[in-house]
């Protein structure tokens, strides 16, 4: 495993923890990975590794206490982790309905890892698709203010959707507006 799936491994088992503690049974496997791999791992690795071992240990928590951004890293962790370990989906009933109330509290980043983890999970916990709808409204609002790397999570999740969740093509105008602002502010700065 290289450093960064090791961290994120790991970062996704500590905010996990709580609500699939099965997910705990891999975090000694991932824990004794840390000091073979210390020596090529980035500082901003390394420093997730040891937060989310600290985390892993000490903080428990509740889904319904949940701040958006712990919702968004839960469920973009949920899709990351849904192979390895699919006792992890048991959180998406949850996760969703937390999301469906705090949807309108979301920073861009935040609707874009939902929507992208939407799109991940749509097969194996199609609970999450019940979130799409909130997501869309919000994203039109938001997407001026969203980096390039959420402006493509959202057209990606817009095309893997649009088959189930066709209202997710709401969204597109907006990502191709963002867009072509950024193109243009980049070709004055240029000029």
């Amino acid at each position: 495993m290289i450093p960064q799936a090791l961290s994120n491994c790991l970062w996704a088992s500590a905010h996990l923890k709580h609500v699939a503690p099965d997910v705990l049974n891999v975090v000694p496997a991932l824990v004794s990975q840390i000091p073979v791999k210390a020596a090529v791992m980035n500082p901003q690795d390394l420093s997730n590794n040891l937060w989310a071992s600290a985390l892993v240990a000490q903080i428990p928590g509740k889904v319904d206490g949940m701040i958006p951004q712990h919702l968004s890293n839960c469920l973009w962790a949920s899709a990351y982790l849904k192979d390895l370990a699919p006792d992890v989906l048991n959180i998406v009933p949850a996760l969703v309905a937390q999301i469906l109330m705090k949807a309108s509290d979301m920073i861009p980043q935040h609707l874009s890892n939902c929507l992208w983890a939407s799109a991940k999970l749509q097969d194996v916990a199609p609970d999450v698709l019940n979130v799409v709808p909130a997501l869309v409204a919000q994203i039109p609002v938001k997407a001026s203010d969203m980096k390039p790397q959420g402006l493509s999570q959202c057209r990606w999740a817009a095309e893997e959707l649009k088959e189930v969740a066709p209202e997710v093509l709401k969204i597109i105008p907006s990502i191709k507006a963002r867009k072509q602002q950024k193109a243009d502010r980049a070709y004055v700065e240029s000029q």
